[in-house]
């Protein structure tokens, strides 16, 4: 059970629950040095474990998210949806 971030209403038992992203952020990861264990068997069939690096990289980190009922999730992303159309059609009026 939830309570809508939205709606305020509490869900019923069993109800799934929606998350919505609400901050975000980028984020850059650094290279790491063998930190992942790769396990292997070697040619006379004996366990092999190799270290590998982490090369890193960039990605969306997730600041804060809240919960939603079904409706009110399907509400947010019509409504996200429809201010993303009119952004690219502003846009393109501008060029």
């Amino acid at each position: 059970m939830f309570i809508c971030h939205f709606c305020k209403k509490v869900s019923k038992p069993q109800i799934a629950c929606k998350k919505i992203v609400t901050k975000s952020y980028m984020h850059q990861h650094p290279f790491r040095a063998k930190v992942q264990k790769k396990l292997g068997y070697d040619k006379n069939g004996r366990l092999k474990i190799d270290w590998i690096d982490d090369k890193g990289g960039r990605g969306v980190m997730i600041a804060q998210e809240v919960n939603s009922c079904t409706d009110c999730y399907n509400q947010y992303m019509r409504e996200k949806q429809k201010s993303v159309v009119e952004a690219d059609d502003n846009a393109t009026r501008k060029t």
